[in-house]
């Protein structure tokens, strides 16, 4: 009878916890009805909860999920037993864990949310046990830190669950225990490496008696290789590699062998033993089994790359390279491809192929983070400078100049806050400008510059990659003096001009690296060498103090750069002086009158210097203004032409036409007498293509129009406001404060908004007026006889 009342009582029971459930599951305020019901909650009504979370787990209601494990854990407050609310919470961690909302904060609120109820079922379970249960709460607290980025934290929540287990009975629990131990440790990096080493380590050899010859034992073995390694102990790290290995190959496990084989492979190029890591990197790379995960693959053969690239095997290098990039590519995310794509464009570099390594570049500087952005932009920007696309280069030098200043003023500035990275792009932007032929801008560049080359700057070394680092040094003082001159001279600014000019020759005497010297010719030199530099630096002060008199006192300014030229005959430097050197001798005698010893001087010049240089165009100017006084207008067309082919071959490469104006408006003279010298000479039609270049083909465009529209200058004021209120912005923001503040950064942000709006109404506009089309080269021009016939009244 007694039985039979047990069953009553059992059966009642069941039926009022369902009853309970179905009120909850009924109720439109589940909260609410808890709150009524809250004296009824057992652990048989916190399991019916958890079980209903289970059921819509399955179904994929993610809210209802979610619902009920919220309701489980608050139920666990009002009734039921410690055992019970452990379950509660530890359930509400899981569903916690495995919930993906779409927003980024949303999934980290989630992770956090669950932490603290795995922290709380952990305090419970501290007291209460059994352990089996602490080692599965201790499992899913090291998942929530693991996604949290807490890798460290996670890797000590393994190794006290293997602990554990090594002390239990379940032999199950343990061999996952150490698999998931040894998954954690490669996981940990950085500072805790060798920590968490040494901590595995402790607890190794325990781990693998008990393991005996199970198959979890060679992973294991593989982490425990790897510990000593981090710990300096290479005879063990190896012998344990190699009995990890041979239990693979028993196996015939060759996802094992791969593993293995890597860690090898990686551990001959950390030893810099680069014939023996080609070998067993080859074996990695060949035996790799079908279902290898691609990016671990990649990394293989990015770093076979790069010991082929040390090794100089440049038929293999190329392609190990781009074999990485393209299996990282392969995958959804490719995360590693800047990293590869930046290395395999500085090899590219080092080929001497600057057009593949600019293909290299592109995309990471379209497409990747804010530091490799910016480092392939300077990169991309300086060898757009070596090919002479000038325009190219000034959009490169400006786009990284304007990530830098707003990367520089966020909270967490990391690399690109560095105040060398300021003085580069500084540089960078000042040398595209000038080349551009916007001196304005490049002297407002180099007069930002000048201030910040008086501190303390470093070199900024970028890790590209475990194998590659790209340096950004500080720019030369004695350069950026030399080209702060010559932008002041340029702009008619003479004091300041003089001011930098004999800043530089300052620098130049104080035995400073100077610009002029700056080749691979001294790049191996120690300090001791440097000493026999100084007729050199002698020899520079000399051209120096030549150039400062040529225009006010020529004879005295040719003494010194004869000078300058004997000292550097003797020096045997670089050719770069010798051809330089004749154009300012050039100059100075033309100026005298001389225009036999001009003559001799510009000559030699020219056959010192490659075609398309600055140093051929100054000679051939030199020699037109030469032929110009002596009347022989044939000679002076031909010189005169050739400069403007070397000038269009610049301008050839803007796509702008405000960059396309700002480069002619500094060029209009020359031009101009290359068009006076062909009417001298009865040239009409040659005369009228040389005006082609410049503005008769707007004029032509204009004359052809069946609609006569007035001039919008409000337009181009506009243009030109965007361009100063740019210079103000840099100006202004250029150098970001020592602590964030988030108003300056957001007024900074506006104002860049507000700019780049600017000018896409402005371009917009001037693209649906359809204005300078003439000056974008697209059409084909008028021939000189349609232009006359528009002209006479016989057209």
């Amino acid at each position: 009878m007694t039985r039979r009342r047990g069953g009553v009582r059992g059966w009642l029971k069941q039926r009022w916890t369902e009853g309970v459930l179905r009120t909850l599951e009924r109720a439109p305020d589940r909260a609410a009805a808890l709150e009524r019901l809250r004296d009824s909650v057992d652990d048989a009504v916190l399991e019916g909860m958890l079980g209903l979370s289970y059921l819509a787990e399955k179904r994929d209601d993610d809210a209802d999920r979610l619902g009920w494990a919220d309701l489980a854990v608050e139920a666990s407050v009002h009734g039921g037993t410690s055992r019970g609310r452990a379950d509660a919470l530890s359930w509400h961690a899981r569903m916690y864990l495995n919930h993906y909302p779409k927003q980024l904060s949303e999934r980290v609120t989630a992770l956090r949310t669950a932490h603290h109820s795995i922290e709380a079922a952990l305090e419970i379970l501290a007291e209460i046990g059994p352990p089996d249960e602490v080692v599965i709460a201790l499992s899913l607290r090291a998942q929530i830190r693991s996604a949290l980025g807490a890798r460290r934290d996670a890797f000590t929540d393994r190794l006290t669950a293997a602990g554990i287990t090594l002390d239990g009975t379940d032999e199950e629990q343990f061999v996952s225990a150490a698999r998931l131990l040894a998954e954690a440790f490669w996981r940990v990096g950085g500072e805790n490496g060798k920590l968490a080493a040494t901590e595995l380590l402790a607890i190794g050899d325990r781990l693998l008696h008990r393991l005996g010859d199970r198959p979890v034992s060679a992973a294991l073995r593989t982490a425990l290789g790897d510990a000593h390694r981090q710990l300096g102990d290479e005879e063990a790290a190896l012998a344990t590699w190699a009995t990890a290995r041979r239990q693979y190959v028993d196996r015939d496990d060759s996802a094992g062998i791969f593993e293995v084989d890597g860690h090898l492979f990686e551990y001959a190029v950390e030893r810099e033993r680069y014939e023996e890591a080609v070998g067993l990197g080859e074996r990695c790379v060949a035996d790799a089994p079908a279902d290898a995960a691609p990016l671990r693959l990649a990394e293989h053969h990015h770093l076979l790359g790069s010991v082929y690239r040390e090794l100089g095997r440049v038929d293999r290098s190329v392609p190990a390279y781009e074999r990485a990039i393209a299996l990282v590519e392969s995958e959804p995310s490719p995360a590693s491809a800047d990293s590869y794509r930046l290395e395999l464009a500085f090899h590219r570099i080092e080929l001497g192929d600057p057009g593949t390594a600019l293909e290299h570049l592109e995309p990471v500087r379209r497409a990747a983070g804010p530091t490799f952005r910016w480092l392939a932009t300077t990169v991309m920007t300086d060898l757009q400078l070596r090919r002479g696309d000038a325009a190219a280069a000034v959009r490169l030098a400006e786009a990284a100049l304007n990530t830098l200043i707003l990367e520089a003023h966020n909270s967490d500035q990391g690399r690109l806050g560095d105040p060398t990275l300021r003085a580069h792009c500084l540089h960078r932007c000042g040398v595209a400008s000038y080349g551009a032929g916007d001196a304005e801008t490049a002297y407002r560049r180099f007069a930002q510059l000048l201030p910040l080359l008086t501190e303390d700057l470093s070199t900024a070394v970028f890790e590209v990659s475990r194998t590659d680092g790209h340096a950004i040094t500080p720019p030369s003082r004695t350069d950026s003096a030399w080209r702060a001159y010559l932008a002041c001279r340029d702009t008619g600014r003479p004091d300041e001009a003089a001011t930098h000019l004999a800043r530089y020759a300052e620098l130049a005497a104080a035995g400073e690296p100077i610009p002029l010297l700056d080749s691979d010719y001294f790049s191996d030199a120690d300090p001791a060498e440097l000493t026999e530099l100084r007729p050199m630096v002698d020899m520079v002060t000399a051209m120096t103090r030549g150039i400062t008199l040529a225009r006010s006192d020529p004879r005295q300014a040719l003494d010194q750069l004869q000078l300058a030229r004997d000292l550097g005959a003797a020096t045997a430097g670089p050719d770069v002086f010798g051809t330089q050197l004749h154009t300012f001798i050039g100059n100075c005698h033309r100026r005298l009158g001389e225009h036999d010893a001009a003559k001799v001087a510009y000559r030699a010049g020219l056959a010192a210097s490659g075609p398309g240089t600055e140093t051929e165009f100054g000679c051939r100017a030199g020699l037109a203004a030469v032929a110009i006084a002596e009347r022989d207008l044939g000679s002076a067309e031909g010189h005169l032409w050739r400069c403007v082919e070397i000038q269009e071959q610049s301008r050839a490469s803007f796509t702008g036409v405000d960059d396309r104006i700002r480069f002619l408006t500094s060029r209009l003279p020359l031009y101009e007498q290359l068009i006076l010298v062909r009417l001298g000479l009865g040239q009409a039609a040659q005369a009228y293509a040389a005006t082609q270049l410049v503005k008769s083909r707007t004029l032509g465009e204009l004359l052809a129009e069946p609609e006569h529209r007035p001039i919008d200058y409000s337009l181009e004021d506009d243009l030109v406001a965007v361009r100063q209120g740019w210079d103000e912005w840099i100006s202004t923001y250029l150098r970001p404060e020592p602590h964030h503040n988030s108003q300056r950064t957001l007024d900074m942000l506006l104002a860049e908004k507000d700019r780049r709006d600017r000018l896409k109404a402005a371009t917009t506009t001037r693209r649906d007026r359809g204005l300078f089309d003439g000056l974008s080269g697209a059409e084909p021009v008028l021939s000189y006889q349609d232009v006359r016939a528009m002209l006479t009244p016989e057209g």
